[in-house]
């Protein structure tokens, strides 16, 4: 069951390590994550939904504060130019 695991995992963490690396940030985050489900009991549909929920979850822990940043110094411009 483990090996059924793993190839059902993979392709998902690589996403996620594939967003976090273009991000330039590391993959700790992602190695301190840890699902754990039975994969007999899921659909296609909930392993799609878990899939996507993970990979937004990763994308804005690491892209978030980045946004964050670029808004705030947005609307300094913004104001400055006033």
């Amino acid at each position: 069951m483990k090996e059924h695991f793993n190839v059902l995992c993979r392709p998902f963490f690589l996403e996620a390590l594939e967003a976090l690396k273009s991000s330039g940030d590391t993959n700790e985050l992602l190695r301190e994550v840890t699902i754990i489900f039975h994969v007999k009991a899921l659909t296609m549909i909930q392993y799609c939904l878990i899939k996507a929920i993970v990979l937004i979850e990763v994308l804005f822990s690491t892209l978030g504060p980045m946004l964050l940043k670029h808004r705030l110094n947005a609307k300094t411009l913004i104001r400055g130019s006033a």
